[in-house]
C-alpha cells in the first residue's frame, strides 16, 4: 500500500482514474486535482507501486501554448523541501482528511481543462479550437515534465496576455478567491495571468506558470496574495510561448512561497538552442533560505527605497503597507537607504509605445491565410473572385483579411495592433517608437548606476492600488496605470517578485523587490526575510482556501 503524506509530494488524481472522492461523488472540477496542496491528502494504491503510480499520472500528458499551468509534484523528485512544518499549505490540513483512490482507467488529458473562476472545467466550444492542444511541448514545460512535475490543467488568461484583470478573456473574467463570497461584487484576480494566481491561492495547485511582459505575474499575485517571480529576462526559454512583445515577454512563476517558487525556477531556467534569447548560463545551484543563525550576509545587503515611486496619487493603505516593508527588512539587519530613478516617470507611456508595435508585428501572422482562425467569406465575394481571377481574388483575399483579424481579435486587441501600427508609421515613427527606444535604455541605465552604487534589491509597492471590481474599470486607459509599478523592471529585463506582505480591508497587498541583472538568489534571499516577517500564511481566511471546492 502506497501512502503520500504530507512529508511527501502531491499526487493529481484526475477525473478519469475511477472511483469518486471519499463521499461517493465527484463535486466541484478541482477536486479531481486531488486538493493538491492537501497537506494529509493520502493516495492508497493496493496493486501498483511508487513507479507504477507516478507513471500513470504521467501518461500521454501534453501542455497546450497558453499562458498559465497548473503543477503538481511527484514523488520521486523534490521530496526533500515537503517536511512536517514547512508545506505551503500546512494551515489548511484540517479541511483535507479525505482518502483517495486510484484505479487503472486511461488519464483524461488535462491541458484540455481551463481555469474559469475557481474551477478547472472543460473550455465551451466557442469556437472550433478551444480545445486545442499543441503538437510539441514548451522548453518550459517539458523541463517541469522532466523534473517529475504533474500538470493539472490550463488556466484562464487575458487574449494574447494583453490586460490586466482576465477581463479580456474568450472565457470571461477570473473571480478573485479573496472576493468569491461577493456576488455581484467580486473582485479581479489580476492579469494576465489572473487564473494562474487564483489557482495557486485557493489551494489547486503547487504552483502555476504565467507571462510576465509588463507585470502580469506580479500584479495578480499581490492581488490573490501570492508569491510571483519574474526572472531576468532570458533566464526562462520562451520557446513555445506565445509572442506579445518579444523584447519583454517573459515566463513567470506563481507559488504559495519563495521556496515553492525558487524550486520552479531551478527546475526549468537555463539555455535553450531554441530560443536565442535565453541566457546562456545556467543558474549556479539551487537556493536555498539562509539559515537564521547566519546573518552575515544579510547584513552586507543593501536595499534602495526609489523616491520617484513616491506618488501623490497612492492611497495610504499601499504607502503603510510600503513603510512597514521598509521597517520590517530593517529588523532583519539589512542596510536601507534612498534610492532615485528619476526616468521612472516615463516608464508607462514607453512601455505601451514599445510593447504595441511588438504586438503589430508578431501577431501579424494572424490573418486566416498562414495560421490561425478563419473567417468564413461571404457567397458574392466567394463568387465573384471564381468569375474574375484578376481583380477579385485579390479583393477576395483582402475582404478574408479583414473578416478573419476583425471577427478573431478581441477589442483590446485590436485596440494595441492599431496603436502600435500607428506608431511603427513613417510619420509617427521618429516621434514615438524611436524616442520610447532611447527612453527605454535611459531606464535601463538609472537602474544599472542604481546596483552600481551599492544597492543590491530595491522595495516599492507592487500595484499602486488593491483589486478593482470585474466590471469597474471600463476605461483602457485606467487598466494601464495597474502596471506603473511593475512596467520599469520589465522594460530594464530585471528579476523582480511580488511577496504577500498584508491584508487590508479583506483583500491582499503585496511588495515588490527587484534584483540586479542575474542576481536572482540574492532577490530571492530577501524576499524571503520579507516573507518570513510578513507571516503572511496567518492572515490568510478560510474563505479563500475552499474557494475552489
Amino acid at each position: 500500500m502506497l501512502s503520500v503524506h504530507q512529508t511527501s509530494p502531491l499526487v493529481a488524481i484526475r477525473e478519469q482514474l475511477g472511483r469518486p472522492i471519499a463521499d461517493g461523488r465527484i463535486g466541484s472540477p478541482c477536486e479531481w486535482v486531488g486538493h493538491v496542496c492537501g497537506s494529509h491528502a493520502s493516495v492508497h494504491r493496493p496493486d501498483r507501486s511508487h513507479k507504477a503510480l507516478q507513471h500513470v499520472c504521467r501518461d500521454d500528458v501534453r501542455f497546450g501554448t497558453g499562458t498559465g499551468l497548473g503543477i503538481g509534484r511527484t514523488a520521486t523528485r523534490w521530496a526533500r523541501v515537503w517536511t512536517a512544518g514547512r508545506h505551503s499549505c500546512r494551515r489548511q490540513g484540517h479541511l483535507l482528511h479525505a482518502e483517495w483512490r486510484a484505479h487503472d482507467r486511461e488519464l483524461q488529458d488535462p491541458a484540455r481543462y481551463v481555469r474559469l473562476d475557481r474551477c478547472l472545467i472543460r473550455p465551451s466550444r466557442r469556437r472550433d479550437d478551444a480545445g486545442f492542444v499543441a503538437p510539441y511541448e514548451s522548453t518550459a514545460t517539458q523541463r517541469l515534465l522532466d523534473a517529475g512535475a504533474i500538470p493539472l490543467g490550463k488556466l484562464n488568461m487575458d487574449e494574447f496576455a494583453m490586460g490586466s484583470g482576465t477581463t479580456y478573456s474568450t472565457f470571461g473574467p477570473t473571480i478573485n478567491p479573496w472576493s468569491s463570497d461577493l456576488g455581484d461584487r467580486a473582485l479581479v484576480a489580476g492579469g494576465s495571468s489572473g487564473a494562474s494566481a487564483a489557482a495557486v491561492a485557493s489551494g489547486c495547485c503547487f504552483a502555476a506558470l504565467g507571462s510576465d511582459t509588463g507585470g502580469s505575474v506580479r500584479q495578480p499575485a499581490a492581488y490573490c496574495g501570492v508569491t510571483g517571480l519574474k526572472p531576468n529576462y532570458g533566464r526562462i526559454s520562451r520557446h513555445g510561448m506565445i509572442a506579445f512583445a518579444s523584447s519583454l515577454d517573459t515566463p513567470g512563476i506563481l507559488a504559495k512561497t519563495i521556496r515553492d517558487a525558487a524550486i520552479v525556477l531551478h527546475a526549468i531556467a537555463g539555455p535553450d538552442g531554441h530560443d536565442s534569447t535565453a541566457l546562456p548560463d545556467k543558474l549556479p545551484s539551487q537556493w536555498e533560505p539562509a539559515s537564521e543563525t547566519d546573518a552575515t550576509n544579510t547584513k552586507q545587503l543593501t536595499v534602495g527605497v526609489p523616491k520617484e515611486y513616491y506618488v501623490k496619487e497612492l492611497p495610504e493603505s499601499i504607502l503603510k503597507v510600503w513603510d512597514q516593508g521598509i521597517e520590517w527588512l530593517l529588523q532583519s539587519g539589512v542596510r536601507v537607504v534612498e534610492a532615485s530613478l528619476p526616468t521612472t516617470k516615463y516608464a508607462l507611456p514607453t512601455y505601451y509605445i514599445l510593447a504595441c508595435a511588438e504586438a503589430s508585428s508578431n501577431l501579424s501572422r494572424y490573418d486566416g491565410v498562414r495560421y490561425g482562425f478563419r473567417a468564413e467569406l461571404n457567397n458574392e465575394a466567394a463568387a465573384a473572385a471564381v468569375a474574375d481571377a484578376s481583380n477579385n481574388q485579390a479583393n477576395a483575399l483582402h475582404d478574408l483579411y479583414c473578416r478573419t483579424r476583425s471577427e478573431g481579435f478581441g477589442d483590446e486587441v485590436q485596440r494595441r495592433i492599431l496603436s502600435g501600427t500607428f506608431v511603427l508609421s513613417a510619420g509617427a515613427l521618429a516621434d514615438y517608437y524611436e524616442r520610447a527606444v532611447l527612453v527605454r535604455q535611459t531606464i535601463r541605465d538609472d537602474f544599472a548606476s542604481t546596483f552600481e552604487s551599492g544597492i543590491d534589491v530595491l522595495l516599492t509597492p507592487t500595484t499602486p492600488s488593491g483589486p478593482f471590481a470585474v466590471h469597474g474599470k471600463a476605461n483602457p486607459v485606467d487598466m494601464f496605470m495597474n502596471d506603473i509599478m511593475t512596467i520599469p523592471a520589465s522594460l530594464a529585463g530585471l528579476p523582480s517578485v511580488s511577496v504577500p506582505a498584508a491584508v487590508l480591508d479583506q483583500m491582499p497587498l503585496g511588495l515588490q523587490l527587484i534584483g540586479a541583472p542575474h542576481q536572482e538568489h540574492t532577490l530571492l534571499h530577501v524576499a524571503h526575510l520579507l516573507e518570513q516577517r510578513a507571516d503572511f500564511s496567518r492572515h490568510i481566511p478560510l474563505r479563500v482556501l475552499t474557494s475552489a471546492r
